[in-house]
């Protein structure tokens, strides 16, 4: 599961250095939409083939649930 988490952190990292630079439409290269796209297609099939493996998504942000007042 740390090599899936590792390799989704690096891929998020780098489509937010591609989406840093200028659009296609604002003189941007074309191929680096592209490669941003790829990303986010690889990212999706990774979470997708973890969740089928069984693995799910723990938020760690979450605050811890409190007990109800009876």
């Amino acid at each position: 599961m740390n090599d899936i988490n590792q390799d989704i952190t690096r891929m998020i990292v780098e489509m937010r250095e591609l989406g840093k630079l200028p659009a296609p439409c604002k003189g941007g290269s074309h191929n680096n939409l592209l490669r941003y796209n790829k990303l986010r297609d690889r990212i999706l099939d990774k979470f997708l083939s973890a969740f089928d493996e069984g693995y799910r998504l723990k938020n760690s942000n979450r605050p811890p649930e409190r007990e109800e007042d009876t």
